[in-house]
């Protein structure tokens, strides 16, 4: 029986006080082993912040570049801000699956860098710098001739039409004449006016456009052969998809500075192209302020803008290291002396630097990566199996005639060809490099044109071959550097910030001296 206490806590039994001991401390146990569990579970985590702080910060945007690098991609885009307004800013966010609304920040310019790296790998592959420039922005932003499966398509109508109708076609007339009626396909379908056709007469080119007749040029001699390989068949059709990318340059570009104010005669005079092709330019203006009027704009800089002067070195060079390589090759071979070796190892190494820096030109850059993609279409080569090239005759039946100032054609420079003066590499080699020159972005004007217009200087004074290259290999250098922003800032300011806003005669980017034709030249291998 239990009883009751002053307390109101009714006592146990004294005759089972222990065993009620025992009751309470079984339970006094299993009370504090839930209280200490408990607690334990409640204690914040050690390496976890305290939420009273707030959320931790987000991490610092990775990629590609280091600090450094990114504040320099990001003055690139901030320095210029008529050529990089929030629009633009907002559609290569979207393009790079970014937010569209973040601006200029390290996470843009770590994208871009990353793009460059993985996407811009191909050949010529692309700096990795996070500026999306001259060299980049058409690319990632494909348009017209290098739009998705353009390219592929045209190869294989250059397969079907041209490669199995070879011996059919039978004479180098009668396949130019179907090459260039199958380029004109895609080119009129983008809005850009077709060419005609006539022979390249210069060795050192494998093509070339020649925008003051609106002509493609191509060699002769791979027309001439009895047949091709599957390598000479890409090779070929590669060729005729870089000179018709050029074509639609020079009418960006001319639709460009329509949209800009200049009248159809002042777009003439400037660009150094026929009227009725300025007149087409002017009834389709490029909306300057669009992402393919900036990529129009670069391709401008360099060949008519800040650009020109180093754009005209670069070319200059290539054409003299071209013939200098011919000559060093000829004396080896009739003397294989050390001295004549060495002095073949130094014209090489030339050479090489002086097609690094051609390809390296905003316009060139575009080009050769966009020739590659027609000659994936091209599947095989001839059949039979090409018989040996015919002998060598004249380089062409067509001349452009005595060529002024922006007359030359833009040529796909081949690596050297045989046989060449000296004064028809310089010449055609000049008017590849300088059209590709000019593509670069203005902003490396200020000490990229002063020391590429140095070298130009030079070898107009008469400076010994030695003297152009390193004046070329500075132009040269500071197109591979990268599209740095004071470059592309100064020259796309000068001229997109510039242009005019009513129809004018005015010639805004000087006499038409600068602009000259653009040539595919041979790679090194390939040269006769």
């Amino acid at each position: 029986m239990l009883g009751s206490t002053a307390s109101g806590i009714v006592a146990p039994p004294t005759a089972v006080d222990s065993s009620w001991r025992d009751l309470q401390e079984l339970a006094g146990n299993r009370a504090v082993t839930w209280l200490v569990e408990t607690t334990l579970q409640r204690q914040p985590d050690d390496d976890v912040a305290p939420s009273i702080d707030g959320p931790a910060p987000p991490e610092a945007a990775t990629g590609p570049l280091d600090d450094a690098g990114v504040r320099g991609a990001i003055r690139f885009y901030t320095s210029q801000p008529s050529s990089y307004p929030p629009a633009i800013i907002a559609q290569l966010r979207s393009s790079l699956e970014l937010g569209s609304d973040g601006g200029v920040d390290a996470e843009l310019v770590q994208a871009v860098a990353t793009w460059q790296q993985t996407k811009g790998a191909n050949d010529p592959a692309l700096a990795v710098d996070g500026k999306a420039g001259p060299r980049t922005l058409p690319r990632i932003f494909h348009k017209g001739l290098n739009a998705p499966g353009e390219g592929e398509a045209f190869g294989e109508a250059v397969q079907g039409g041209v490669v199995d109708e070879w011996a059919t076609l039978a004479t180098p007339e009668a396949r130019l004449a179907k090459l260039v009626e199958l380029v004109n396909v895609p080119l009129t379908a983008h809005g850009v006016p077709p060419v005609t056709n006539a022979f390249d007469t210069d060795a050192n080119n494998s093509g070339s456009f020649d925008f003051p007749t609106w002509r493609m040029l191509v060699g002769k001699t791979p027309l001439s052969a009895g047949g091709l390989s599957t390598a000479a068949a890409k090779d070929l059709t590669d060729t005729i998809y870089h000179e018709a990318r050029h074509t639609e340059q020079w009418f960006r570009m001319a639709q460009l500075r329509a949209g800009q104010g200049l009248s159809a005669s002042g777009i003439a005079a400037e660009l150094g192209i026929p009227a009725t092709i300025a007149k087409q330019a002017k009834a389709s203006p490029l909306d300057a302020k669009s992402m393919q009027g900036l990529i129009a704009q670069g391709w401008w800089n360099s060949v008519y803008g800040a650009g020109a002067a180093p754009r005209n070195a670069t070319l200059t060079e290539i054409g003299n290291a071209s013939t200098a390589l011919k000559k060093a090759r000829a004396a080896f071979s009739k003397s294989p002396t050390p001295a004549n070796q060495a002095a073949l190892a130094k014209a090489t190494a030339r050479r090489d630097k002086a097609f690094a820096a051609y390809r390296n030109l905003p316009e060139e850059n575009d080009a050769w990566a966009t020739g590659p993609e027609a000659a994936a279409g091209v599947t095989h080569g001839t059949a039979p199996a090409p018989g040996p090239a015919p002998a060598p005759g004249p380089a062409g039946v067509t001349e452009t005639g005595d060529a002024t100032a922006g007359s030359a054609p833009e040529a796909k420079v081949a690596e050297e060809t045989a046989g060449e003066t000296a004064e028809d590499t310089a010449g055609a080699t000049e008017s590849a490099a300088e059209e590709e020159t000019a593509g670069e972005t203005a902003g490396e004007a200020a000490e990229d044109t002063a020391g590429a217009t140095e070298s130009a200087i030079e070898e107009t004074a008469g400076e010994t071959a030695e003297d152009t290259a390193g004046a070329t290999e500075s132009a040269a250098e500071e197109e591979t550097a990268g599209e740095t922003a004071e470059d592309t800032a100064g020259a796309t300011e000068s001229a997109a910030g510039d242009a005019p806003v009513v129809e004018t005669d005015e010639i805004a980017g000087g006499p038409p001296a600068a602009g000259r034709p653009s040539h595919e030249i041979l790679p090194e291998d390939d040269l006769p």
